[in-house]
């Protein structure tokens, strides 16, 4: 049986950008199997919810059959799914049972407790960058920022449920995740997720008794360290993966 790894992209991924990923693991005799939740539906939780419904009940199908899965993720937008999908009566059996490795990719960058400021500020450095092109000014940017803080807040006081799905993705990980071994690649550069905050889940996963494998790169941006350090990057990434003797 091949083995399979399941690509959980970042919000405002694309598939063309996921692709990469899965071409590398395509030539080592991998099963790709991508997707990517659409962080512009995040107001919409019931859409979100829908459409990981239907991915879930296809996946369930996808990994009834044996054989080692490494599930590589990015951003919050990955994290959350996956704490989804493990808690899916479908899937959540087949990935808990066959999970052999993780592989985390600017994240998780959700802070606990989930507070009100905290979840605004992790909000806002999600979304913002989303919403505005590269080339606008950075004082355009700094306004706008400031001028959506009040949305915010709005989001967190008046749709509990996207808080909620936001405050359980942790949980819903350490709850159903299995201790299996984490390469982990991040960077203090990362606008979007904090540093210190991987830091301190790196720390909970050894607790847990995995394995650890940490890549911290110093100058890379949110989701670009392949971009930004790809011999490294693929170096590394193939010595985790020949690693896991499973996968053999």
């Amino acid at each position: 049986m091949k083995p399979t790894v399941l690509l959980l992209g970042w919000g405002g991924a694309t598939s063309r950008q996921l692709r990469v990923y899965g071409q590398w693991y395509e030539k080592r005799g991998f099963t790709v199997i991508p997707y990517i939740a659409d962080v512009r539906s995040i107001l919409r939780p019931a859409r979100v919810q829908e459409d990981l419904s239907h991915f879930a009940q296809g996946l369930a199908g996808d990994l009834a059959a044996d054989g080692p899965v490494i599930v590589h993720l990015f951003s919050n937008n990955g994290f959350i799914v996956y704490g989804w999908l493990l808690r899916h009566s479908g899937c959540g059996p087949h990935l808990r049972r066959r999970v052999v490795g993780h592989v985390m990719d600017s994240a998780p960058g959700l802070p606990e407790p989930l507070t009100a400021p905290r979840f605004v500020s992790t909000l806002r450095r999600a979304i913002t960058p989303l919403l505005l092109p590269n080339n606008v000014p950075g004082w355009i940017g700094r306004t706008a920022v400031l001028l959506g803080g009040p949305l915010f807040w709005s989001i967190y006081y008046l749709m509990p449920r996207v808080q909620r799905y936001m405050a359980a993705a942790r949980p819903n990980y350490r709850g159903a995740a299995p201790a299996v071994p984490l390469f982990a690649v991040y960077s203090p550069a990362d606008a979007v997720v904090p540093a210190a905050i991987v830091d301190a889940f790196v720390r909970e996963e050894q607790e847990r008794g995995c394995r650890v494998e940490a890549l911290r790169f110093e100058d890379s941006p949110h989701v670009g360290h392949w971009v930004h350090h790809r011999a490294a990057y693929g170096e590394a990434l193939e010595a985790f993966v020949s690693s896991l003797e499973s996968v053999h």
